[in-house]
């Protein structure tokens, strides 16, 4: 710390009382609580911070955030591979849903509850398995899923919308329609202020009321304003967020913010070695010439003649000597001449260690193991099995918000309208919260990680039902990630095939068959 000009004046006064003065505040900034906190030292004095809010933070930088995260993720290798690995881990071929409805609430039966339990999950893959519910007939709802994450991951969030329209023999009116984040910008473009955020129009407690939507691209934009909800409750607009824990931040931000410096310059350090050592791969030869005339021999305007002089060109060419490799070839070089070779040193071996480091980084930061990161699995059973056990917590996390955000609010609005249409009977479902919220419980169920070792998770899960801690239908979501009531009823027609008699002879002969009462009364 140097002395400031108060301490400077007081000290050519009183150089005892300025020199104490100047002593007791150095003594001050270096009493601080937490060493992190100090602007004393040396190493942290130059950390320059924000203590704005965070919508003061993120908005104004969201524009190049996401210009660069999709860059990134078209032209690097590494950027795309981890925003793919996390969406086809988290999502895959789409999260279906398990109808749970809560039967003893409702005064149902356990058979009732069954029935229409399959009477709403026919329903709804009615919708999410036809392109139909797509307004514009490209996706069905489970490949939307795959967009929707995708693009929160890249872009910091993802917008569908849920227009009403009447097309075809369709029986659902219902239908979405993705939206770019870069369209939800406020009404023309003005700054942040207590009621809008970025597009998002607020309300005086800062909840979301709707988004303001760029419908024109050109010289002069227009915006449309969608509310969150419509009169009677239904939603509008379903938004999948990538945001952080700030309690005040209203946008999503990319999932490379952190690590995009890191990712660029790691591309450019890739290219570079690339570039290195396709060079070392050709055999370059220098000829070295003290001759001040060999080197005049190659000027553009040697001998004085214009560079678009074509017999001076010519001619310089005919008294240039050639230089050329070749097999078993031969040359004879000048007196003043000699021959030199260039070894750039590639591959470096010391490029490998290094870049792991960098995707090591990279991992920890994307919330991905670099054996997931990377696709190579080298080490030991017990280490790839860890590494897939923690990268099943970021799973459940963001298939945990996608289901919130996306997947239940879709399915609960589905299955409303297919009450409001009469195609599914559920007495209360429009008049009470409670009620409908009984009816449209379900489980929601994404692909299986796998294992390395299936016999061993197979073992494991016969233990866990012999002691009783586990269920037949947890295993097989666990272990494949079906329905058991689904693979037992199959299981159960491929029996009864499997042994039914091809002979005249007495079904009882067959191994495994099964009798019931009558017949085997018959028999006696």
């Amino acid at each position: 710390m140097r002395m400031n000009l108060l301490d400077k004046v007081i000290h050519y006064i009183n150089p005892v009382k300025g020199q104490e003065r100047f002593q007791a505040r150095v003594s001050v900034a270096a009493a601080s609580s937490f060493t992190g906190a100090s602007r004393s030292k040396g190493a942290l004095k130059g950390w320059f911070t924000s203590r704005k809010p965070a919508d003061e933070d993120i908005n104004p930088e969201l524009d190049e955030l996401r210009a660069r995260s999709r860059d990134l993720e078209r032209n690097n290798a590494l950027a795309h591979g981890a925003i793919n690995t996390k969406a086809v881990y988290v999502v895959g071929t789409g999260l279906r849903p398990e109808p749970n409805i809560d039967y003893e609430f409702l005064g149902l039966t356990s058979e009732e509850a069954e029935t229409l339990q399959g009477q709403i999950a026919r329903e709804f893959n009615l919708v999410a398995e036809s392109r139909e519910a797509d307004i514009a007939r490209r996706k069905t709802f489970y490949q939307k899923q795959f967009e929707l994450y995708h693009s929160s991951k890249v872009n910091g969030d993802a917008f569908l919308l849920l227009p009403y329209l009447n097309r075809a023999d369709f029986p659902y009116q219902t239908k979405f329609q993705s939206i770019e984040s870069d369209r939800v910008s406020n009404p023309n473009l003005q700054r942040d202020d207590e009621k809008y955020s970025a597009g998002f129009q607020l309300d005086r407690y800062g909840a979301i009321k709707g988004i303001h939507i760029k419908t024109k691209i050109g010289n002069k934009p227009t915006w449309r304003y969608v509310p969150l909800f419509a009169s009677n409750g239904r939603p509008n607009v379903l938004i999948a967020s990538n945001k952080n824990t700030r309690a005040s931040q209203t946008r999503g931000i990319p999932d490379l913010s952190p690590v995009i410096e890191v990712i660029k310059q790691c591309g450019r350090y890739v290219d570079a070695e690339l570039m290195a050592a396709v060079i070392s791969s050709k055999f370059t030869v220098f000829v070295k010439s003290s001759s001040p005339e060999a080197a005049d021999a190659f000027a553009p305007n040697a001998g004085g003649a214009s560079h678009f002089d074509d017999e001076a060109e010519e001619k310089i060419s005919e008294e240039r000597p050639e230089y050329r490799l070749g097999d078993g070839l031969v040359v004879q070089l000048d007196e003043d001449e000699s021959i030199e070779t260039a070894n750039p040193g590639r591959p470096n071996a010391v490029f490998d260690p290094f870049v792991t480091v960098l995707w090591k980084h990279m991992g920890a930061a994307l919330g991905i193991p670099f054996e997931i990161l990377v696709k190579h699995f080298s080490a030991s059973y017990s280490a790839s099995k860890a590494a897939l056990l923690q990268f099943a917590h970021f799973i459940a996390v963001d298939r945990a918000n996608l289901v919130v955000d996306i997947c239940q609010p879709y399915y609960e609005t589905i299955i409303a309208e297919a009450v409001a249409n009469g195609r599914l009977h559920m007495p209360g479902f429009l008049n009470d919260l409670l009620i409908r919220k009984a009816y449209t419980r379900a489980l929601w169920h994404g692909p299986v990680l796998g294992d390395i070792d299936e016999v061993k998770a197979a073992n494991a899960a016969e233990k866990r039902l012999n002691i009783g801690i586990s269920t037949h239908e947890v295993e097989t979501r666990r272990l494949l990630g079906h329905d058991w009531d689904q693979i037992n009823q199959r299981r159960i027609i491929e029996e009864r095939k499997k042994y039914k008699p091809t002979t005249t002879e007495s079904p009882a002969t067959e191994p495994g068959f099964l009798m019931d009462e009558d017949e085997a009364q018959d028999d006696e």
